[in-house]
């Protein structure tokens, strides 16, 4: 049986967005998808976070952050051709 990741608190991080710096609370989990996510896409964090801040819909942008990461990890996960959640070209 494969062992659970622990539960961590969420962390707060500094990153930008365009020029301008601001925070976000994530899990450490999630931290660590954004930036694998970012690697994968060829971009760093910031540009990544940038991205997604302009295409945001309603909600928290921290909300918008864990709505994109789960879809593009279960995009991954199927394994299909199907259309794909990326970032809009900055």
């Amino acid at each position: 049986m494969s062992e659970r990741p622990e539960i961590s608190a969420t962390r707060q991080r500094f990153i930008r967005i365009g020029t301008r710096r601001t925070s976000v609370r994530l899990e450490d989990s999630l931290w660590q998808a954004l930036q694998d996510i970012a690697a994968a896409e060829g971009i760093d964090v910031h540009t990544l976070c940038t991205r997604l801040h302009a295409s945001r819909g309603p909600g928290t942008y921290t909300s918008t952050l864990r709505i994109f990461i789960v879809d593009w990890m279960r995009h991954h996960a199927a394994g299909t051709d199907a259309a794909m959640p990326h970032p809009p070209e900055g």
